[in-house]
């Protein structure tokens, strides 16, 4: 996963969430998610996604996404936009591989 697989989700899920410009929630999924399914044949296996290398965790646990899933308001979805801003940061130094 690179840089730009973090841009194309912040920009392509979390912005239109954020700017509550996205009637389903829950479209277009993760692109974090997707590729991580292409890793392993089709079945949801975080080990290859940059959160779960980056918190340690499985599932995005430990990240504001499951703060946002029980809330679903504006402020844990700028939450979850900012932690995953910092995550692509961290990325494109080269911090996290």
């Amino acid at each position: 996963m690179t840089s730009q697989d973090i841009k194309k989700t912040i920009i392509e899920k979390w912005m239109p969430i954020f700017f509550r410009k996205r009637k389903n929630q829950y479209e277009p999924p993760c692109w974090l998610c997707e590729l991580s399914r292409n890793l392993c044949s089709g079945k949801v296996e975080c080990t290859h996604c940059v959160v779960c290398l980056f918190t340690k965790h499985w599932g995005c646990d430990d990240t504001p996404y499951w703060d946002w899933r029980k809330s679903q308001d504006r402020q844990t979805a700028r939450e979850e936009l900012l932690f995953l801003l910092r995550l692509y940061r961290k990325v494109r130094k080269g911090e996290i591989k």
